[in-house]
């Protein structure tokens, strides 16, 4: 039986070792929990609050929509040498895209939804079909918070609205 010593070296080690990835279905869980404390905190005239975690729920979505894409079957990369694990899948995706070829973790592990659209294969789809709603949402941006700024119930059903669209179109 090993000892209470060896137990801890043993986690300690399997925490450096293994991969260090969000799996797609964390992802949609993440995205739906947002989507139901955004409606919470709408329903309570928390409009600035509300439409802060609705974009978060969007860039889960996205990210989950980039784990399918690129096929990376493990889940999103968290750490530069997860992301070199998917060296293939990646090289792949360059081979065929016609935007941006991802290089680089930084260019999927942000909260810029303008980037993460392109590399979910869905920008073409979204701002051909619902434009109006990216349009509504693309300028999302976290560090909003640090602003102190007021937005309307209709500005904020109308993010909520346009948000779930895009969210069901790409899950």
């Amino acid at each position: 039986m090993p000892s209470k010593y060896q137990i801890e070296i043993i986690i300690i080690i399997l925490v450096q070792i293994l991969p260090k990835v969000i799996t797609a279905t964390t992802l949609a869980y993440l995205s739906s929990q947002k989507q139901k404390g955004s409606i919470t905190l709408l329903k309570n005239n928390r409009n600035a609050a509300s439409i802060y975690l609705m974009g978060y729920a969007l860039e889960f979505s996205f990210k989950r929509k980039i784990v399918n894409t690129l096929a990376f079957n493990r889940g999103f990369p968290e750490t530069k040498s997860d992301f070199t694990f998917y060296n293939p899948q990646i090289a792949a995706f360059n081979a065929i895209s016609t935007g941006i070829a991802i290089t680089q973790l930084r260019q999927i592990k942000n909260h810029n939804l303008s980037d993460l659209i392109i590399f979910s294969g869905a920008e073409t789809r979204i701002k051909s079909s619902f434009l109006i709603e990216w349009l509504t949402v693309q300028s999302w941006n976290p560090e909003n918070r640090y602003k102190i700024k007021r937005y309307t119930s209709d500005q904020t059903n109308e993010f909520i609205r346009s948000a779930k669209v895009i969210i069901r179109e790409i899950s």
